[in-house]
């Protein structure tokens, strides 16, 4: 039972977090920019994909 009520409160301090603007929670008026690069790799060959497509939102 205690496990519970802690789990709900960690939940709930989290999204109230989350909801904050600025920052990394993405406010109106913000805007992160960046670059990310990488390898799409084939998990049996090893192998590059080619024309792979990663979407991030």
């Amino acid at each position: 039972m205690k496990y519970k009520i802690l789990f709900t409160l960690l939940l709930i301090s989290s999204l109230s977090f989350a909801q904050q603007r600025g920052g990394y929670g993405g406010g109106a008026s913000s805007q992160i920019t960046g670059k990310i690069t990488g390898t799409i790799v084939d998990g049996q060959t090893s192998e590059p994909v080619s024309y792979a497509t990663v979407v991030i939102k």
